[in-house]
């Protein structure tokens, strides 16, 4: 096919997009020969250009100078994530100088604050204080001593890659401290940026202090304000069982919805031709959202499509293009190449992309329909393209497919835009210093009616599809089958048919293949937050005896959702002591699981020396809160491996591990080694 029919001539940026990701993909994988392969494939492309300037005919430049161009972007996009990657610290470093750094985020986790700290010395550190500490504030500039220690996984199977996912926001360095007293407030930083952060936490408290119902004032604080972490997970599973996550998660659907609102209120301004002037403001209202938002991703890449499209109507090309998507998507990856690797960033773009590709079919069919009819078939048109564009990454992310994503949707979204405005209306009032009482109500009511909803259908099982399981493999030859699929609509050509077979063969054989693979028993010493859980799985059914700590199985499941997805279990029951599950038997302090004995001792446990010695276990569990010399009996047992739980902080698990190492213990660190998987005897 020729260059000027292609997809590359009628999407010029796609020339830039493709090889500029291909290069921030190749960063990951060359590590310290980055920067050396950047330069070579760089100078190399210039090269290229030079001898097609200097050698070659006009129409050999236009036909081969694409190479040029991609390899340059080849080469900026390895440059560019090579410069954003955090420091190289080694496994650990400490300082005796203090650092300063200014705080960018707040997490009040159960029993610790996490903090994300922004510094110049060595990068974005996560810091964890024990205890829920609410003396800090986003903007507060904090001094410390650096003990830093490598993010790492916690190492349980099929777990979600969480180093790999901080490291992708320029984190790789986490430090415990034990006392606030450690971390000193010195100053605040003067970014306007925390000055409107200010406001957003002022206006978060006004919502919880206002009239508003129970359930009206996390929607309202997740909708209006990003603080998405204020809704509860049973009602962001129920969500999700529904198909309405993406409600309240700030993203595109939110952003286009505020360039709606401005562009109302803008409306006079299309008199007298100054449609460029309300274009202009909607960008600046959108960007403007964005900042108040709290700056988050999903926000800043709808945002910047948002630029995007503004920049294509004042320009007088049309607004939602190929190219315009392509350019928002360039941008982004160059101001933070590690986008292209978030969930969001991917589902934003795929479904942008399927619309644009799939709905001007629709447009052009129903030109002489009625407005009314026109509409509501539009309506059911983009719900159904977005949720089949997004089918495969739904159930990769999140273990699930919705089958009721386009009724529900249906229903929510045509009243969205009202809910948001007259929410809105009620937070500028508050702010105002008057609580409409009235307007609170008819909030109220809609809130009720879309927890309402989420609740009924998120518990018809039939309606939804938990446990979901499919490889990254999987993922991309499902894509590509969609890709054959919509090049064999538009073109009717033998190979797109037979490039569509193979691709979804092959996706099946995979799937196959791991289902196959999957073990159908074993044992799983998980490494946990709070805990050492035990986990036993046969057949489809699985216990969780853990003697040491209370664990709540509706966390448990969430946290642990891929494992339990691969392994094919949809539900988890603690052991009950006394209770047996396939000839394993569960007790208070031991366990004789598959074969294997298991004793748990500690602060909560009863067994003694003589005791534990008689029980002739296999693993000695020391939990997260072991005293060391309860922990010192193990040293008697030469026969037992001791497990030391990686829920212990730092300082006080060097300590035991060091003692039990000096007296010839065989030791099991889960924070180092992460879950130990036994087989059944």
């Amino acid at each position: 096919m020729s260059i000027y029919r292609s997809a590359l001539s009628r999407v010029p940026l796609l020339r830039l997009l493709l090889p500029f990701v291909a290069g921030v993909m190749a960063c990951g994988a060359l590590g310290q020969s980055a920067v050396w392969m950047s330069a070579l494939v760089g100078i190399a492309s210039m090269e290229l250009a030079a001898w097609l300037r200097w050698r070659c005919s006009a129409m050999a430049r236009h036909r081969y100078s694409i190479a040029a161009i991609a390899g340059l972007a080849f080469a900026l996009g390895i440059a560019d994530a090579w410069l954003n990657q955090p420091p190289q610290l080694g496994e650990r470093f400490s300082a005796d100088e203090p650092v300063v750094g200014v705080v960018t985020k707040i997490r009040q986790n159960e029993l610790s604050t996490s903090l994300l700290v922004r510094t110049s010395q060595v990068g974005v550190v996560s810091v964890l204080v024990r205890g829920n500490q609410y003396g800090y504030a986003e903007g507060d500039l904090i001094a410390f001593k650096p003990r830093l220690e490598r993010i790492r996984n916690m190492g349980n199977p099929w777990e979600f890659d969480y180093a790999q996912y901080m490291l992708r926001q320029s984190v790789a360095y986490t430090q415990h401290v034990a006392e606030a007293s450690e971390m000193v407030v010195t100053g605040k930083s003067k970014s306007p940026y925390y000055a409107l952060q200010s406001v957003r936490r002022a206006a978060r408290a006004m919502i919880y202090n206002s009239c508003l119902s129970s359930e009206s004032k996390p929607l309202l604080a997740a909708l209006l304000l990003g603080y998405g972490s204020d809704i509860t997970p049973e009602m962001r599973q129920a969500m999700s069982a529904a198909g309405l996550s993406h409600v309240v998660a700030l993203s595109g659907l939110h952003v286009g919805m505020v360039a709606m609102l401005v562009a109302w209120l803008l409306m006079p301004l299309l008199r007298g031709g100054r449609l460029r002037t309300r274009v202009a403001c909607c960008a600046a209202g959108v960007m403007l959202f964005a900042l108040f938002t709290g700056l988050a991703p999903s926000v800043c890449r709808a945002a910047v499509m948002m630029v995007f499209a503004s920049l294509a109507v004042l320009a007088n090309r049309r607004a939602l293009s190929a190219n315009a998507v392509a350019g928002a998507a360039l941008c982004i990856v160059v101001l933070s190449p590690a986008a292209i690797y978030d969930g969001g960033f991917l589902l934003s773009f795929v479904s942008v992309t399927a619309m644009i590709v799939v709905l001007p079919r629709f447009a052009a069919a129903m030109s002489e329909w009625h407005p009314a009819l026109r509409y509501a078939v539009a309506c059911m048109a983009v719900s159904v393209v977005a949720a089949a564009a997004t089918s495969a990454l739904t159930a990769y992310l999140f273990h699930t497919v919705s089958m009721a994503s386009v009724f529900t949707n249906l229903l929510v979204l045509p009243l969205l835009p009202v809910y948001m405005a007259l929410s809105a209306l009620y937070v500028l009032l508050l702010m105002a210093g008057i609580d409409f009482s009235a307007l609170a109500a008819i909030i109220g009511a809609l809130s009720h009616a879309f927890v309402w909803l989420c609740r009924v259908v998120g518990s018809c099982d039939f309606l939804h599809i938990e446990n979901v399981w499919i490889s990254t493999s999987e993922v991309v030859l499902c894509y590509g089958a969609m890709a054959s699929a919509t090049l064999l609509y538009f073109q009717r050509r033998l190979a797109c048919t037979v490039a569509t077979c193979a691709l979804l063969t092959a996706c099946a054989g995979i799937h196959i293949y791991n289902v196959y693979s999957t073990p159908r028993e074993g044992v799983i010493v998980l490494n946990a937050y709070d805990s050492t859980p035990v986990f036993y799985f046969a057949d489809g059914e699985a216990r969780v005896w853990c003697p040491d700590y209370e664990i709540d199985l509706e966390e448990f499941a969430r946290r642990h959702r891929s494992m339990l997805s691969r392994l094919g279990i949809e539900h988890v029951a603690m052991a009950a002591p006394g209770s047996d599950m396939g000839g394993s038997c569960f007790g208070d302090n031991f366990a004789c699981i598959a074969g294997w004995k298991f004793v748990s001792i500690g602060s909560r446990s009863d067994i003694r020396r003589g005791g534990l010695a008689a029980a002739g276990p296999d693993y000695v569990i020391l939990p997260k809160n072991c005293r060391r010399d309860v922990a010192l009996k193990a040293a008697s047992l030469p026969e037992a491996d001791v497990v030391v739980s990686g829920a212990m902080w730092q300082d006080e698990r060097e300590a035991l591990e060091g003692e039990l190492r000096k007296a010839g213990v065989r030791l099991h660190s889960l924070a180092n080694e992460g879950a130990i998987v036994l087989d059944p005897k």
